[in-house]
C-alpha cells in the first residue's frame, strides 16, 4: 500500500522568504490542480486556506504567470472553479491552461463568471458540447456571420447595381409548392440588440442621419452617406460660442463701454506738492505727479496765483491747473486745497483738496490764458536770464571789492555798474 503525503509535506514548509512563498504556491497549484476525485478533503481545504494566505502576499501578475506555466496540471474542476473566482488575471490564466473533460466543462461553465466565460470562448480546443453550452448562455464570437451559400457580398453603389442586367426568366414546369418545416431561430445576440437600439437613438437625435437612413440599402455605402449627412448638418449649424470661452485681445467685438471720465477727484500731497494719494479711479494716473512744478514740460502746470499760494503754504481756492497724461485726466482743472500741518510739531505736511472740471469750455479757457502781451513775454525772458545774471553779479562784486587783489579804478567802476544793472534785472 502506498501513501501520497506530498500535499502534507508541502503544507509543513516554512515560508520565511519571498522565494520560499513562491515555491510553496507553485507546488500547491500543481498538487491541488491534479488531486484525484477521492483525495483527502481536509488536506485540500487546508491547501485552499494556505493558497489564500499566499495570494495576499504574492501579486496577481506573478500568480497569473505561475498558473499559465505549460507544465502545470489543472485537472480538478473544483480547483479550476476556485481559481476562476480570483483576480481577472489569475482567472483568465486558469481558463487558458485548464485541462478538463467534456463532462467536466459542462458542469463547470454555468458556475463561471460572465467575463471568464467570454474569455473561455476564445479557446480553440474546447469540446463541441462546451461551445454549444456557451452559445446557449449568450457567449458568441464578435464577428459577422458568413452567408449560407459561402459567397461574399461586396457593397456597391445603388446606380451600379441598378444597371446590372437582370437574368432572363426561364420557363420551368409548375410544381406544387412544398411546405418545409420551420426551423427554430437561434437566440438573438445581446450585442446585436444593443447596437440596434443605439442606432435608433442616434437617428432620433440627428434628423440628417434619419433622412440618410431612408435612402435604402445598408452596408458601407449607407454608413458613408450617413457620415456625409452628419457633416453637412454640423457645418450648416451656426456655432454658438460658450460664455466661458476665452476671448482674444484683438479682433473681438467690443461690448463693454469705456468708463466715463471723472469730473472730480480728491487728492493728498506731501510737503513738496507731489500727489501721494488719490481716488481709486484716477490713482494710477495721478499718484506721483508734482502740482507745484514750474517747468514748461511738467505734467501738471498751475497758474501763478496757485503757485504763489502753495509756496506760502496758504489755502488754494479755485486755482487753475492743467494736467497732461491719460485721456481721463488730461485737460484743464480747478483746484481747491487746504494746507495740512502736523499736530505734534506744527510742521507743514502737504495739501488735502479736490480737483474738478471747469464749467467753461477748455478751448475758451485756453484762449483766455494765452500769454500774448509784451509784459508777459518780458517776464518770461527775465525768468530765463535769472540764473546767468546771478553768476555775473557775483563776479562783478568780486572785482569791485578786490577780493583777489588790487584792481584799477576803471575796472572797479565798470564792475559796480554791472552789479547795479544785474540787481535791477533780478528785482524784476
Amino acid at each position: 500500500m502506498q501513501f501520497d503525503d506530498r500535499l502534507a509535506t508541502v503544507l509543513r514548509m516554512q515560508t520565511g522568504s519571498v522565494r520560499a512563498a513562491h515555491t510553496q504556491f507553485r507546488q500547491l497549484l500543481d498538487l491541488a490542480g491534479s488531486a484525484p476525485k477521492g483525495a483527502d478533503d481536509s488536506q485540500l481545504e487546508t491547501a485552499y486556506e494556505r493558497l489564500s494566505v499566499l495570494s495576499a502576499e504574492i501579486p496577481a501578475e506573478i500568480r497569473a504567470m505561475m498558473v499559465r506555466e505549460p507544465g502545470l496540471r489543472l485537472r480538478n474542476p473544483a480547483f479550476v472553479a476556485y481559481l476562476a473566482s480570483q483576480e481577472p488575471q489569475v482567472a483568465i490564466a486558469a481558463m487558458s491552461n485548464a485541462q478538463l473533460t467534456e463532462d467536466q466543462w459542462e458542469a463547470l461553465i454555468p458556475a463561471l463568471p460572465t467575463a471568464v466565460r467570454a474569455h473561455l470562448r476564445q479557446r480553440a480546443d474546447l469540446p463541441p458540447a462546451a461551445r454549444d453550452l456557451l452559445a446557449l448562455l449568450g457567449v458568441r464570437d464578435l464577428v459577422l456571420p458568413q452567408p449560407a451559400d459561402g459567397t461574399t457580398v461586396i457593397d456597391q453603389p445603388v446606380t451600379q447595381r441598378a444597371k446590372a442586367p437582370a437574368p432572363a426568366p426561364t420557363a420551368s414546369p409548375v410544381s406544387p409548392p412544398t411546405v418545409s418545416p420551420a426551423r427554430p431561430q437561434p437566440p438573438r445576440d445581446p450585442i446585436e440588440i444593443f447596437l440596434a437600439e443605439a442606432a435608433g437613438s442616434v437617428l432620433e437625435l440627428d434628423p440628417a442621419l434619419a433622412l440618410a437612413g431612408e435612402e435604402g440599402d445598408g452596408g458601407i455605402g449607407a454608413i458613408v452617406r450617413r457620415i456625409e449627412a452628419f457633416q453637412r448638418a454640423r457645418a450648416a449649424a451656426p456655432p454658438t460660442p460658450s460664455p466661458e470661452a476665452p476671448r482674444l485681445p484683438l479682433g473681438e467685438q467690443q461690448d463693454d463701454e469705456l468708463p466715463e471720465a471723472p469730473q472730480s477727484f480728491d487728492f493728498i500731497t506731501d510737503a513738496d506738492g507731489r500727489i501721494g494719494w488719490a481716488d481709486a479711479a484716477v490713482a494710477p494716473m495721478t499718484v506721483g505727479m508734482a502740482l507745484a512744478g514750474r517747468k514748461p514740460d511738467a505734467p501738471a502746470r498751475a497758474d501763478a496765483a496757485t503757485l504763489a499760494a502753495m509756496r506760502r503754504r496758504q489755502p488754494v481756492r479755485d486755482g487753475k491747473i492743467v494736467l497732461e497724461g491719460a485721456p481721463a485726466i488730461a485737460g484743464h482743472w480747478r483746484m481747491d486745497a487746504m494746507p495740512v500741518f502736523s499736530s505734534s510739531g506744527g510742521r507743514f505736511s502737504g495739501y488735502r483738496g479736490r480737483m474738478r472740471r471747469p464749467a467753461m469750455a477748455p478751448a475758451i479757457e485756453a484762449a483766455s490764458e494765452t500769454p500774448d502781451s509784451h509784459a508777459d513775454r518780458m517776464r518770461q525772458v527775465i525768468h530765463e536770464l535769472r540764473t546767468p545774471v546771478n553768476a555775473i553779479q557775483g563776479f562783478a562784486e568780486i572785482i569791485q571789492q578786490q577780493l583777489f587783489g588790487p584792481t584799477p579804478n576803471e575796472y572797479r567802476a565798470l564792475a559796480a555798474a554791472i552789479a547795479g544793472d544785474a540787481a535791477r534785472m533780478l528785482a524784476g
